[in-house]
Formats: structure tokens, sequence, C-alpha cells
């Protein structure tokens, strides 16, 4: 304890010296260029953050974290550093995911907080070299707040809305640039919200019943068919340049979540290396999803099927079947469904086989190798 405590000591004494050089330079960045603040703090003595404040969501961050062993440089909004290696050529700075890192594994605690106010050049650089005013009118239509959607709509950053006018309760909110949004004019589409990243891309066809809160992380892709309902919001996240397909004619319970991804990521201990990667999920025509069932990456579902109550289904099963349990598995074969509810009816009888050869989704179902 006596040692932990002398080492604590010892670095709550670095950073204040480091912090002090920061703070000269932050001083004279906000004498030239006038963000609206810029702070710092120390979290647990594992990180020193310098944030500098443009707008109320336009945030640039400088971090030394201690756990890591690194110098993050990033919008909070993820938004790309330009020319980051032309800006500051004499640190080869990493991307990943929105922000940009520098391992300092070899270097002594005194050289990290050295390069990390170094560092701090990088903001005078980056607005000297692309100018505060571009900065500000950049900002100034950029905001994290919803936005109704009320028709067609495109701003500075190329996020664009093809809708008709008369959607009800339905916002989007756009975190980043070059997103598209496209409503069949005949969706009837009420009740969602939308969260865009970059790159991403969402299509709503027509007599859709459907409510939610859809997420789309970096170039990913979601479509939802025709006449497709919900009896209550799902909650849908697409991450990682996945793609979510939900075919026609499918109907969700309550309580249902779908993710390509898993929140999180998580790593072997003994390699490093990445276990949960994100996956497309694809759900075919005339699908059943059950009260509480859950879709997780590499769902993929055959037309006609049905998915029981509380599922969770990962891998892939084929058309005309039901699925059940944790994990889902086949349970039953040669099967179809029908939309009218029992609660309504007086009696529900059987088919003819002349009738049931009639139905568009009475199929035989058809197993590969995935789906056995």
């Amino acid at each position: 304890m006596e040692n932990h405590q002398k080492k604590s000591l010892k670095i709550l004494s670095i950073i204040d010296e480091a912090v002090m050089n920061m703070q000269s330079i932050v001083q004279s960045l906000i004498g030239i260029y006038q963000p609206a603040y810029s702070t710092y703090r120390i979290y647990k003595e594992q990180s020193i953050y310098y944030e500098f404040y443009f707008a109320v969501n336009k945030i640039f961050v400088v971090s030394l974290n201690l756990i890591d062993n690194r110098i993050y440089v990033y919008f909070r909004d993820k938004q790309p550093i330009n020319n980051l290696s032309e800006i500051i050529p004499s640190i080869s700075f990493i991307s990943k995911n929105g922000a940009y890192f520098y391992d300092l594994k070899d270097l002594s605690d005194v050289e990290k907080y050295i390069l990390m106010a170094k560092t701090i050049r990088f903001v005078e650089l980056y607005i000297n070299n692309f100018g505060y005013d571009k900065i500000k009118n950049d900002v100034a239509d950029y905001t994290n707040s919803k936005i109704p959607i009320t028709g067609n709509y495109i701003d500075s950053k190329n996020n664009r809305i093809t809708a008709p006018s008369n959607l009800h309760d339905c916002f989007v909110q756009f975190i980043g640039g070059n997103n598209e949004i496209i409503i069949d004019e005949n969706s009837n589409l009420k009740n969602c919200t939308f969260e865009m990243r970059e790159n991403g891309k969402i299509l709503i066809k027509e007599n859709i019943k459907f409510r939610g809160n859809l997420r789309l992380g970096y170039s990913s892709y979601m479509e939802i068919g025709s006449g497709t309902t919900s009896t209550s919001p799902v909650y849908v996240t697409v991450a990682e340049s996945t793609k979510l397909i939900i075919g026609d004619d499918c109907m969700f319970a309550t309580n249902n979540q779908i993710r390509t991804d898993d929140a999180h990521p998580i790593y072997d201990i003994n390699t490093g290396k990445r276990l949960n990667h994100s996956k497309d999920i694809i759900i075919g025509h005339h699908v059943w999803v059950g009260y509480g069932a859950v879709l997780f990456g590499g769902a993929k579902i055959g037309d006609g099927s049905v998915i029981g109550a509380f599922s969770v289904v990962k891998k892939e099963f084929p058309n005309n079947c039901i699925v059940a349990g944790v994990p889902a598995k086949l349970i039953r074969k040669d099967i179809f469904w029908e939309r009218p509810l029992l609660l309504n009816q007086d009696q529900m009888g059987d088919f003819d086989i002349s009738e049931v050869e009639l139905k568009v989704y009475a199929k035989k179902t058809i197993e590969n190798s995935n789906n056995k």
C-alpha cells in the first residue's frame, strides 16, 4: 500500500508539472482562437484529458491513457480529422474507429507527459491549417439533437432524407455525415427514431406498421420490407459495416431486439484477438418473431418461419420452420403461419390441402448444411 501511495504521489507530481506546461499552450490557443472554453481533468490517476470546446457538441480531445499506454486524439462526435499525417508528421498516429492514437509502451512516464504536451500543439496546427472560421461554420448546423422527419432533407454533411411529409413522430439524429434515409411515400411509418454515424443507409418500404429505435454504426445498412409490422418498438443496432435486411410481411411481437453487434468488444486474453465481430442479419419474408425474442449477428431466418418467445438466435435456419430456445434450435419443420389474432376469433379451424397449396408462404422446409 505504501509503495502504491508513493507511486501515486510521483505520478501526480509529474502530472502537475505536465499540466502546467500544457496550460501555457492552452492559454495561448484560447487567446488566439477562442474556443468556448477548454479544460483538463484527471481520471483516477489513469488518464489526463484535455478538452477544447468549440461548440456545445463540438469537443476536441487529447487524452493520455496510462492503462492503454497511448495518447489519443479525437473529436467527441468521432468526426474524422483531415490530413492528420500532414499536419503533424513527426508523430505516426494510427486511426481506429474515429480516433487516432500513438503507442507509448517504450517511453518513460516523463517522456509520455512531454509527448502529450507536444501533442496539444496539434490543436493549434489543425486550426491554423483549416482556419477557425471554417470549423465554426461546419459546426453551425451540426448538432447531436434529434430532428423531425418532415419530408426531403439535406445538410452540409451530406446527410440526405427522402421521405413523405406526413410521417408521425419520426425523428433522426445524425452523429456523422454521408448518411441516407429513404422512406417510401406510402410507408405509413410512425413512432420511429433513427440514429446514424457515418456512411450509413436505411431503406423503408411501403405499408409499414413498424415502431422502433433504429441505430446505425459506421458504413452500415438497414432495410425493412413492405408490410412489416411490430406490436411495440423494436430495438435495433447495426454496426461495423454490417447489414440488417428484414423481408416483406414480417411480424414482430413485443420486447424484441435485433443486433448485428454485441455493443462492446470481447478479446482472447492469450492472443489479444477480437472474439465477437459484428455479423449481418438476414430475416426472410413472412417471418414471425415472438415475444421477447432476440436476434444477434449471424442470424439468418428463411421465409415463412416462426421464432419462439424469448429465443436467442445467432445462426442460420431454413424456411417454414419453428425456431425456439436459448440458444435457438430448430423445433419443427414444414409449417406455415397466418396473421389473424386468435383473441379476435371464435374458432380457427383447419385448412384443406387444396387451400394450403394456394398459400404463397406455405412451402416445404428445405435444409442445407448450414442449418441442420
